[in-house]
Order: C-alpha cells, then sequence, then structure tokens
C-alpha cells in the first residue's frame, strides 16, 4: 500500500491534502467529508477568514504535489475516473490535451455530425493546395493534426454489440466500466483470440447510428 503524506494548501494553511487525494483540518487533524458537485468531481468547502470556497480536491492535489513547469490550465484524470484523485492518477494538461484524452478513452463520443465535418475538411486539404500556397503551413498542421487524431479516434471507437446482453456499448473501454471486463480481454475476443469474453460473445457494430451504453 502506498505512503500516505501530507502537505499543506499553500493558498490556505488551515487545511493539508494528501497524496492520496484527502483533506484534513491542519490543527484538528480530522479527515473532511468530500462530496460530489453533481458532474462526477469531488469537492469540499475551504473556510479562510471568515470567507467560505469551494475547491476541487484534484486539483489541490496537482497544486500540492504535481510541479507545473508549462503552467498548463487543467488537470486530468488518467484512469477517467473523476472520483480517483491520487497523485498518480493526475496529470496538468492544457484544455485540447484534456479533450483529446477524453475522446481516447471513450468519456465523449464523436457526433455523425462531426465525423462528416472531419472527413469533409481532411479532403480539402490537398498536396496541390499546399504547394500553391493556398493554406498557411503551420495553421495546416495544426488543422490536419486535429482532424487526423479525431478519424483515428473515430476508428478506434468501434460499437461493440454483447450477444447474450443484447446491448451496445461505444468501445471497449465502455464495456470496461459497465462490466468490469478489461478492454484488453474484449480486444482478444474480437480478435478471436477467445471464443468469448466474461462468459459473453461479441461483435462489432458498423451503424453507428445505434443505440450506444
Amino acid at each position: 500500500m502506498e505512503k500516505e503524506i501530507w502537505k499543506i494548501v499553500n493558498f490556505n494553511s488551515n487545511y493539508e491534502v494528501s497524496n492520496l487525494g484527502k483533506l484534513r483540518n491542519t490543527k484538528t487533524k480530522n479527515v473532511l467529508k468530500l462530496r460530489d458537485n453533481g458532474h462526477g468531481y469531488l469537492v469540499a468547502h475551504l473556510y479562510n477568514k471568515g470567507k467560505r470556497k469551494v475547491e476541487y480536491i484534484h486539483r489541490l492535489v496537482a497544486y500540492c504535489f504535481i510541479p507545473n513547469i508549462d503552467n498548463k490550465e487543467e488537470v486530468n484524470h488518467k484512469d477517467g475516473d473523476k472520483s480517483n484523485n491520487c497523485v498518480k492518477n493526475l496529470e496538468w494538461v492544457t484544455k485540447s490535451e484534456n479533450i483529446k484524452h477524453s475522446y481516447k478513452i471513450g468519456l465523449r463520443e464523436i457526433t455523425e455530425k462531426q465525423r462528416q465535418n472531419a472527413i469533409l475538411q481532411l479532403s480539402k486539404i490537398t498536396p496541390e493546395a499546399l504547394l500553391r500556397g493556398k493554406l498557411k503551413s503551420a495553421e495546416t498542421n495544426k488543422k490536419k493534426s486535429t482532424l487526423e487524431y479525431m478519424k483515428n479516434s473515430l476508428n478506434q471507437a468501434k460499437p461493440i454489440k454483447c450477444i447474450e446482453l443484447n446491448k451496445i456499448f461505444l468501445c471497449a473501454f465502455r464495456v470496461e466500466q459497465k462490466l468490469g471486463i478489461k478492454k484488453s480481454a474484449i480486444h482478444k475476443a474480437m480478435n478471436k483470440k477467445y471464443k468469448t469474453c466474461g462468459g459473453y460473445h461479441w461483435i462489432y457494430i458498423k451503424n453507428n447510428h445505434l443505440s450506444k451504453t
């Protein structure tokens, strides 16, 4: 078990936070009860000179334990679980990096309209256009990188159907979240290395208009 380390919150010395995502009063050492803000994030009310302020626990942990040498503005949960505020599960990221990560692990779904727009925009970027200088090189690379990433995410997040349960899941990561079956095992089952996975049979779904879990 990882050793718990406590550090005083630098902007409010009345409290200290641990590397395991806990918060306590500096003087009494009483651990505070955290609450869900309605969107999955754990928060707490911190008092300082009679004033109360709501603070996100994952940000407190990052402020105290993770250097932010590039001055990135957001804190990302690596495993996608917003309640897992252990320091090993957190990292400083830009807003763009945070959004890309959420698509990668299946927390965000790319809509059919976004899919079609991405394909349309990619089709407009041709070698001839680049040679004629119609698009600035830096802007083009950034745009192409983003669109390629979306396209790759679409290919990776293939909808999966469980035959026995008659349910469709957005991707293997979503199956792991809902049923506790490891996504690596799901992929092996889909690649015919296993006949079943978790006691179920699985198939890919090509019709992305179907309702997904």
